[in-house]
């Protein structure tokens, strides 16, 4: 892919409970991709805790439902309260492995989210983000 001239690759925050998930997706995105920094959580509670604590926003939220103590769309809820210039920065996708039906049609419906991608992370998927990205 042909990077933009004015664009760095991107600052990607990955929220999964579990570490393998974590794990696995950050070696797919290093793989599939070139110079990404990459930060994981594996509660949404920290992951927010960051987002109103630094600086240095993600671009891109690749972001679990499933979770304990707070799942994916209470993450949401508390990240719609964030100042507008960090949700203008951050695009999110929801990465699940949910067959719930009402997941994907909530997160249709969340404007917040860019798109609900299945787990697991693959080669295509990176490409989309990608693209989506360096497009904007």
């Amino acid at each position: 892919m042909k990077l933009s001239k004015d664009k760095k690759p991107p600052f990607v925050m990955i929220v999964d409970d579990s570490d393998i998930d974590l794990y696995l997706n950050q070696k797919i995105i290093e793989m599939y991709s070139k110079g990404f920094k990459i930060l994981t959580f594996t509660e949404a509670s920290k992951a927010l805790a960051y987002f109103k604590n630094n600086t240095e926003i993600p671009n891109i939220l690749l972001l679990d439902i499933n979770m304990p103590l707070m799942n994916g769309f209470e993450f949401l809820d508390e990240f719609k309260l964030l100042p507008q210039e960090i949700k203008n920065k951050c695009s999110v996708y929801l990465l699940s492995s949910s067959l719930n039906p009402n997941d994907k049609t909530k997160a249709e419906q969340n404007k917040y989210v860019k798109t609900f991608f299945e787990k697991p992370l693959n080669q295509k998927t990176i490409q989309r983000i990608e693209e989506a990205y360096y497009s904007s």
